[in-house]
C-alpha cells in the first residue's frame, strides 16, 4: 500500500494537467488588476499570451507598494486555469500599472518570448529585461506594419510606427498595439495609446472593422 501511494504521488507530481482552454477557439479574458491592464489570450492551437501584468503606481513615493499584482493577482488566476507556463508575455508600455507585475510573472511562467513596442530605459523596464534574462527569453521589439500568423490566428502590429523614437521616460504612445484576427472576429489591444497614435492608425487605412 505504501509503495502504491508513493507511486501515485510521484505520478501526480510529474503529470502536467491540461490547461483549461478550448482548442479551436480564440479566447480573450481581462484580468481584474484594478488600475492598468492585464489581458490573457488563448489562441486556437493552444498557444497562450499574457498582455501586461498590472501594477501599482508609486507616484514617485520612496516606499514601494507591498502588493505585487503579477504575483498576487494575475498568477493565481492563471493557476486556476492550470497554466504552468505561457508562450508569450507582452508589455504594451513601461508604465508601472501595465508592466509592474511582469517581472514576477516572467519568473514564474517562463515565457518563450517577451514582446514589446518602443521603451526607453527606466527602472520598470530594466526589471522586465532582467527577468527575461533570468529565464532566457528573447525580447522582440515590434513596429507597425508587421503581420504574421500566430497560434491559429493572425496578428498585425498597428503601433508604434516604424519611425517612432521614445522619449527619455515612458509614455503612453510607446504602446504596442495588436490587432488579433480569427475568422471574422477582430480584437484590438491598444495599450494606453493617445490621440496622436489613434489618428495615425486611422489615417494609415490599416484599421478594419473591430469587434472588440
Amino acid at each position: 500500500a505504501l509503495a502504491a501511494s508513493v507511486a501515485t504521488a510521484g505520478t501526480l507530481a510529474a503529470y502536467e494537467f491540461a490547461p483549461l482552454v478550448e482548442h479551436g477557439k480564440l479566447e480573450l479574458t481581462v484580468v481584474d488588476v484594478g488600475q492598468g491592464d492585464s489581458v490573457f489570450v488563448s489562441f486556437p492551437d493552444g498557444k497562450r499570451m499574457l498582455m501586461d501584468g498590472g501594477g501599482l503606481l508609486s507616484f514617485n513615493r520612496q516606499r514601494k507598494p507591498q502588493i505585487d499584482t503579477g504575483q498576487d493577482v494575475v498568477a493565481p488566476y492563471l493557476w486556476t486555469r492550470r497554466m504552468p507556463r505561457v508562450d508569450v508575455i507582452a508589455s504594451s508600455h513601461a508604465h508601472e500599472d501595465h508592466t509592474g507585475g511582469l517581472p514576477s510573472l516572467i519568473d514564474v511562467f517562463s515565457p518563450r518570448e517577451i514582446w514589446t513596442g518602443a521603451n526607453p530605459v527606466s527602472e520598470t523596464w530594466t526589471a522586465v529585461i532582467g527577468a527575461a534574462e533570468r529565464v532566457k527569453a528573447p525580447v522582440r521589439s515590434f513596429r507597425a506594419g508587421e503581420r504574421f500568423p500566430y497560434g491559429g490566428a493572425t496578428i498585425e502590429i498597428l503601433s508604434p510606427p516604424e519611425d517612432y523614437e521614445p522619449a527619455r521616460t515612458p509614455k503612453n504612445n510607446d504602446s504596442l498595439v495588436l490587432l488579433i484576427e480569427h475568422g471574422q472576429t477582430r480584437f484590438l489591444l491598444s495599450g494606453d495609446m493617445e490621440r496622436e497614435m489613434e489618428w495615425r492608425i486611422v489615417e494609415s487605412g490599416r484599421l478594419p472593422k473591430i469587434d472588440v
